[in-house]
């Protein structure tokens, strides 16, 4: 996704942590596989999402501010 920058990644963190740290030094093969797992349901589940869909719903909500 070109939104995402670079990396093409949603979720990013410390690329280089500290390998004496025990969180640190494991954090990505913790997370990692995990997160691009999320990420690619994410983006699954926008498929389905047209810019359409969004600005209507943006618009009820508007009206509905609106009548209140």
């Amino acid at each position: 996704m070109e939104s995402l920058g670079k990396s093409g990644r949603l979720f990013s963190f410390h690329e280089n942590p500290n390998p004496s740290c025990p969180i640190g030094s494991n954090i990505h093969n913790v997370l990692d596989d995990k997160l691009d797992e999320i990420q690619a349901a994410m983006e699954k589940e926008l498929t389905k999402t047209s810019l359409a869909d969004v600005v209507a719903s943006a618009q009820k909500k508007i009206a509905k501010q609106s009548v209140s």
